[in-house]
């Protein structure tokens, strides 16, 4: 079985740093809403659609660096810093996320990031 940090890396790869939205949907298990921790937190690949095109009105160049990941079986936990370039201002921004997802069959089946997002204010 690959690590789950493998796949999340490749995620933030292809989606984050690339703008492959196309790709998406090809990163999560369809049917998220069976046997995950919380129900109402599953992933739908629109809404991370939705997101990525709200952030890169905000901001472009997006780099994702992984600055610590541990991998349990299907699970992963991961801290990650995102940079990017404001699109208002020219200035870099910097932001944190935290990250625990869980892979089934080579596909991410659930996913709970956490943002300090107060670096994009």
């Amino acid at each position: 079985m690959e690590p789950t940090s493998a796949i999340l890396r490749r995620f933030y790869t292809d989606v984050w740093e690339h703008l492959h939205y196309d790709r998406i949907a090809d990163y999560f298990q369809p049917d998220l809403t069976g046997n995950i921790l919380i129900p109402e937190r599953a992933v739908d690949p629109e809404e991370v659609r939705e997101w990525m095109q709200i952030l890169d009105a905000l901001v472009r160049d997006k780099e994702v660096t992984f600055l610590s990941s541990i991998d349990d079986g299907s699970w992963c936990s991961a801290f990650l810093k995102i940079s990017c370039v404001s699109r208002a201002t020219d200035k870099p921004v910097t932001a944190y996320q935290q990250i625990l997802c869980r892979q089934t069959d080579g596909l991410l089946s659930e996913s709970y990031p956490q943002f300090d997002l107060l670096g994009f204010f």
